[in-house]
């Protein structure tokens, strides 16, 4: 290894460990008298994100450690019809903000989101729909901060040689501290840094790749090796990566959550022109180098390191300790927003909804540290056994979020007919049907993401027709255009 890229990875992560310690310094300067407000300023900060901010957290958001390890390892092992998948992704980066970003960034304002499960509040006001989306949020977050820490690891262990476990242990430090001191604003600013680094490695990439080796002479190689590789041979991979990349986002916890913190509706029109160039550039560079690393690094150990290997390979190693950060970073930016979102699921709503008494602020803030702490360790400990293929772990977490909340969220926020006995009832059957059909059935051949999207679509539009009506109050509170007069708060 090294000795310049040890210092730029080492100096990189210091960095991060800073930002935490500034982003804790500007929440506690923030004015909070009561646990509720405190929890607002460390959750949504002041909803003041410009569009180069709100788009980098998009950006880095929806693209994790699956982008650089799990992703180029499924490319590695079935080649281009992956990469084809993982092009969906460019959808990504523009439906939750295009689809979403307006109509719930004004009702997050007026009601004062601070929480996802917020929304299922004022629009259901229903104690069951709330359980469900709480639990639903732990039950799919946790699958995929522990691929992140993971993959993590294993960069770490291909760059230092440094053993699995102690890599582990090494993120868990970084993340955990920022994200549970910082609170939003170290979210923010490294979400920023973040993305910047990702970006200038995929470009720094494409820069090795043609100055090495021609893309030509790799697709020559390739169809000598394996020749399969170069066919759309696995359809159903390519149909089930396209829903699970693609439409996910609209309704995930953590891209929804974004939704509500830009400044402007400029800002907002300009993240999502940046965030479609930038995901394309995501989209196409890591997949499609994990195709070409079959070729180049024939005979890999493990599929999953192969785009830490193809770095330190093909690149001097100062240069290489800058690119190396790429995957880290983008493991951080994930694993960061759902800490933030679980730990206040679990604080603000499950809390309140188990009868749990009002806390004061110092008890808000030392439950939220002390449940970030909780996760964090249990997130270490399911991380000490990898999956095999960490991108099958992610697509079954995002999956999961899909499938359980995209219509009882966007019927919901779009139709005034949904009924909360509908979004319990999608709710509940899609957060069964996706576990029973993933582990036993597989009905019609279908991935679980897309078959329980189907069957929660018809679940929540028959039982909202035949169901007693949302109250009058109900939906004027949530479609009245808003004013100052009629804002108001489920928060507290």
């Amino acid at each position: 290894m090294h000795a310049s890229s040890l210092i730029a990875f080492v100096t990189y992560l210091v960095i991060m460990i800073l930002i935490g310690v500034i982003a804790s310094k500007q929440t506690s300067q923030a004015k909070a008298t009561t646990g509720s407000t405190w929890m607002s300023q460390y959750v949504v900060g002041n909803r003041d994100l410009g569009w180069l901010a709100l788009g980098m957290a998009m950006v880095t958001t929806m693209y994790s450690a699956g982008t650089f390890i799990g992703g180029p390892a499924l490319a590695y092992s079935t080649g281009y019809v992956f990469a084809f998948t993982a092009g969906f992704q460019n959808l990504a980066g523009i439906l939750p903000l295009g689809i979403v970003g307006i109509r719930y960034a004004i009702l997050g304002r007026k009601l004062n989101f601070v929480s996802y499960l917020d929304f299922y509040k004022a629009r259901y006001d229903n104690k069951l729909v709330m359980w469900l989306a709480g639990i639903s949020v732990i039950m799919f977050l946790i699958p995929l901060m522990t691929a992140q820490f993971a993959a993590g690891a294993h960069v770490i262990e291909v760059f230092t040689g440094i053993p699995y476990q102690v890599a582990i242990a090494i993120m868990v430090i970084i993340v955990g501290f920022y994200t549970i001191v910082g609170g939003y604003r170290a979210v923010v600013l490294t979400d920023i840094i973040q993305g910047i680094v990702m970006l200038v490695g995929a470009c720094l990439l494409w820069a090795a790749l043609l100055r090495t080796q021609g893309i030509l002479s790799i697709n020559l190689a390739l169809q000598q090796a394996k020749p399969q590789n170069l066919l759309m041979s696995d359809i159903p991979l390519a149909i089930r990566g396209i829903w699970v990349f693609a439409l996910w986002a609209v309704a995930a916890p953590q891209t929804v959550w974004k939704c509500t913190t830009y400044k402007s509706s400029k800002d907002l029109y300009r993240s999502i022109m940046m965030s479609a160039v930038v995901v394309t550039i995501f989209s196409t560079t890591f997949q499609l180098w994990g195709v070409f690393g079959s070729v180049l690094l024939p005979n890999l150990a493990s599929a999953d390191k192969v785009i830490p290997t193809l770095i330190l390979t093909l690149l001097p190693g100062a240069l290489a300790g800058i690119i190396i950060v790429s995957p880290v970073a983008a493991l951080m930016s994930t694993v960061d927003s759902a800490l933030l979102i679980s730990s206040a699921t679990i604080i603000k709503d499950l809390y309140s909804l188990a009868g749990g008494k009002k806390m004061s602020l110092r008890q808000t803030r030392n439950s939220t540290y002390a449940i970030s702490t909780i996760i964090v360790l249990f997130v270490l400990w399911t991380s000490i056994q990898p999956p095999k293929f960490l991108e099958m772990f992610v697509m079954y977490a995002l999956g999961g979020l899909g499938a359980v909340f995209f219509w009882p969220f966007l019927l919901g926020l779009y139709w005034k007919g949904a009924t909360k006995e509908a979004a319990i009832a999608s709710m509940m059957t899609s957060l069964v049907f996706y576990v029973l059909d993933d582990k036993f059935f597989h009905l019609f051949g279908l991935h679980t993401a897309i078959t329980t999207w189907i069957f929660s679509a018809v679940i929540m539009v028959l039982v909202s027709l035949f169901t007693p009506k949302t109250s009058p109050d109900r939906i004027k509170l949530c479609w009245e255009p808003f004013t100052t007069k009629t804002a108001s708060s489920v928060s507290d």
